[in-house]
């Protein structure tokens, strides 16, 4: 899976195409779907990395301490499904009836910015995985994710770009092609409305925008009120999140 993810990683710039706005989740085979919904612990696994171009050598290093919050997402996801999750860098242990493995690498994108001597700043950044559902004796589902934000034109003020660690990661996150994106559409495909409506109640704001998005793909029971009550959100984007999602949530049994 590695060496998979990190050649992807080497090509990113020639496969474009790899993550687009209209990229979604292939469907499981039907046997795989039915375990995944009757699974009520799912084992939940992380691997992530991030890498910078070092401005003395040019070479590539590792960010050490660096992460992104793959786990809390997933988490709070199943867990609005009704899911027990076991994570193992946690501490925890136990039966699990399927499993959820999120592999991600990414890197810092810095550019000379010698026109305004601010010197060589971070302020782009990429992110490439893979988010992979299995259950034994089945194929596991795979779905891949890229997100990037390409390195700025002008810097007016240094917000920490100096340092790889303050690359746009937090953007890059939570993109249109991200992970985040990504599995709120896998959440919502395996759980319905459910899930969705707990998290546009208490997600964070991108998960919340997602949910409502997916709901309106979806449907179900409770996800037109969901909908309408998000058009009184707080949040100018959620509101036209779900002000666009609503009047098309189809209705399921």
């Amino acid at each position: 899976m590695k060496r998979l993810l990190y050649t992807v990683m080497l090509i990113a710039g020639w496969v474009a195409p790899l993550a687009t706005e209209s990229m979604a989740a292939e469907p499981p085979d039907d046997a795989l779907l039915m375990r995944l919904r009757a699974a009520r612990t799912v084992r939940l696994t992380v691997d992530q990395t991030y890498l910078y171009t070092a401005r003395e050598n040019l070479r590539k290093k590792i960010i050490a301490g660096f992460s992104l919050p793959y786990a809390t997402v997933a988490r709070n996801l199943l867990e609005g499904a009704g899911v027990t999750v076991i994570e193992p860098a946690k501490g925890e242990s136990g039966d699990h009836d399927a499993a959820l493995t999120i592999a991600a690498h990414g890197w810092a994108i810095a550019r000379f910015y010698d026109d305004q001597a601010v010197g060589y700043l971070h302020t782009g950044a990429e992110i490439v995985g893979d988010i992979a559902f299995s259950v034994p004796g089945v194929a596991a589902w795979h779905t891949a994710f890229r997100s990037v934000q390409r390195p700025l034109l002008n810097v007016q003020i240094n917000r920490g770009f100096d340092r790889p660690e303050g690359a746009p990661f937090a953007e890059v996150f939570t993109g249109p092609t991200s992970f985040t994106a990504r599995m709120v559409e896998i959440i919502g495909r395996l759980y319905g409305a459910k899930p969705l409506i707990a998290s546009l109640n208490g997600g964070s704001a991108a998960v919340r925008r997602y949910a409502a998005k997916t709901l309106g793909t979806v449907g179900g029971s409770g996800a037109i009120e969901a909908l309408v009550a998000g058009m009184t959100d707080k949040d100018p984007r959620l509101r036209k999140e779900a002000a666009w999602s609503a009047p098309g949530a189809p209705s399921t049994p």
